[in-house]
């Protein structure tokens, strides 16, 4: 948004917009890693381990 005033109700207008963008993208940004993160563990837990971790017999 572009402050074409000085007008104070389009500057406090111009705030408001302005918290809703942010507070749309922390949702956004939360939503993805609390559903990202249960299908990215089980391949971490499962992921094969390097064969040096084991003993040779």
């Amino acid at each position: 948004m572009v402050l074409t005033d000085d007008n104070f109700a389009t500057i406090v207008s111009a705030v408001e917009a302005g918290r809703r963008v942010y507070d749309n993208v922390r949702k956004f940004i939360v939503y993805i890693f609390a559903h990202a993160t249960p299908e990215v563990v089980p391949f971490l837990v499962y992921a094969p381990l390097p064969a040096d971790r084991f003993p040779s017999p």
